[in-house]
């Protein structure tokens, strides 16, 4: 009997003192910051998903799975990015804090602590992925944790492998700031960020690595790689498992990069833009435009043609110049109804298409006038030759005023035959004395010639 009472009284005695530390792990110790304060030291409950998180104590080690899952994927998407800072005998990183910076960056702050190897310092925060921020911008919306500000996801310093947070910051300042750090200031003391040499772009990098991991693991469910922190990322992350996904990234399978470009511009003249395959960044590419429909349509009307124009405001972005495309826009599409255009790069490794930025576009377009009948009168075509026959002068008074219908009739039927065959190729029709095309034109002058030879002959 007291055996047993004494085990119920344990039970309730270890109940209320774990629920005691509950309530108090979700008190941060660490000071607030006026800009983005530190990670916070709580208990760690192991949520299912990143969503669940938020609700499931104030520490962002909840999440620190998917976390070096992200910081694997980095490492894949840019080879050697970001590196582990050593363990150091004057250093302590916090429970919170992840230990990996930009390697520049690693390379100055061991440094700075090798400059004063007796001097400690106390790092509670360093790189964060996208869903260490995540938590902490939720806490600090939500007015939880001791946060009282945190730069939304995809846009702090620490997700891009250049900020650290020390205690000591008043002690390692000046160290700091020699090695290529700029201290914050007094909005924000304890925090520093790198920015001397050698660091890479990674804007937007832990938000990709995300997105590259959701669609590794669901194929059927994929969402857009492009590094933006939109709701479609955030609806992902949240539901994301917090300890990491089951596959993960794989550094030695090949990679193949989607064709870059944009559709400038698309009107009645021309139609035009550029396009790039980032894993051939200095070979012309093929390109393909599609009216009226997508790559794929059978009922589309499609041009082939290569991006090798020479364009000088793309050789310093793209590292190469020969990248842009231009071609004529077919006589068919002149017919004064709307119609799309839609541009295509073509995947130097024969992997998928990639639809161009700013595709598709709309253009419509007048159709031209219609042409006037060459042989419609016989009096004006007398007139026309009148005029034609006199090169530049007058030759009689047959009816001067009606001379220019006669030359208009050969020129309205000089354009090109405005079939989808004609498309880039940029040849004129000429002068040819055919039966179609300019050479109309010219039977009917010939035609008005030998009228205005017989009356004349008649007339004497």
């Amino acid at each position: 009997m007291n055996c047993t009472n004494t085990r119920a009284l344990d039970g309730r005695t270890v109940a209320a003192s774990l629920l005691a530390l509950l309530l108090t792990s979700c008190i941060a110790t660490a000071d607030a910051e006026d800009v983005e304060s530190p990670e916070p030291i709580g208990t760690t409950v192991y949520a299912i998903t990143v969503g669940e998180a938020v609700g499931a104590g104030c520490s962002t080690t909840s999440v620190k799975g998917l976390a070096l899952q992200i910081v694997d994927q980095v490492n894949c998407l840019k080879p050697g990015a970001l590196s582990k800072v050593p363990d150091l005998g004057n250093v302590t990183f916090g429970a919170a804090a992840f230990p990996y910076m930009q390697t520049a960056a690693k390379t100055h702050f061991v440094d700075a602590l090798n400059a004063k190897p007796s001097t400690a310092m106390t790092v509670n925060s360093m790189l964060r992925s996208l869903p260490q921020q995540y938590l902490l911008y939720r806490w600090y919306k939500a007015g939880q944790c001791g946060i009282t500000l945190a730069a939304a996801p995809g846009n702090s310093p620490h997700e891009r492998g250049v900020g650290v947070d020390i205690s000591q910051h008043s002690t390692w300042q000046s160290t700091l700031t020699a090695h290529g750090f700029t201290w914050q200031g007094s909005s924000d003391p304890v925090h520093f960020t790198y920015t001397g040499s050698g660091t890479v772009d990674m804007n937007g990098l832990s938000v990709l690595a995300f997105q590259k991991l959701w669609n590794l693991n669901h194929p059927t469910d994929k969402i857009a790689e492009d590094g933006d922190y939109g709701p479609q990322t955030e609806s992902k992350l949240k539901v994301s498992p917090a300890e990491g996904f089951a596959k993960v990234a794989d550094c030695s399978a090949p990679t193949n990069n989607k064709p870059k470009g944009y559709l400038d511009g698309a009107d009645c003249d021309k139609i035009w833009g550029w396009a790039q395959d980032p894993d051939t960044p200095a070979t012309s590419i093929a390109v393909e435009v599609y009216i009226d429909g997508a790559i794929g349509d059978a009922k589309a009307q499609k041009l082939s043609l290569k991006a090798s124009i020479k364009r000088d405001d793309l050789c310093t972005p793209l590292g190469s110049c020969e990248h842009g495309f231009e071609v004529e826009t077919p006589a068919a599409l002149l017919d004064g109804k709307s119609h799309t255009v839609r541009a295509y790069g073509i995947d130097s490794k024969s992997g998928p298409a990639a639809e161009l930025s700013d595709s598709p576009k709309t253009l419509k377009c007048s159709a031209p006038p219609p042409a006037t009948d060459a042989g419609a009168s016989d009096a004006g075509a007398v007139d026309g030759a009148s005029q034609a026959d006199a090169g530049g002068h007058q030759a009689g008074d047959a009816g001067h005023s009606d001379a220019k219908a006669a030359h208009d009739a050969g020129n309205a039927d000089s354009g090109s035959a405005g079939g989808w065959e004609s498309w880039g190729t940029g040849e004129s029709s000429g002068c040819s004395l055919g039966t179609g095309g300019s050479g109309a034109g010219w039977w009917a002058l010939l035609a008005a010639l030998g009228v205005i030879a017989a009356r004349r002959q008649r007339a004497r």
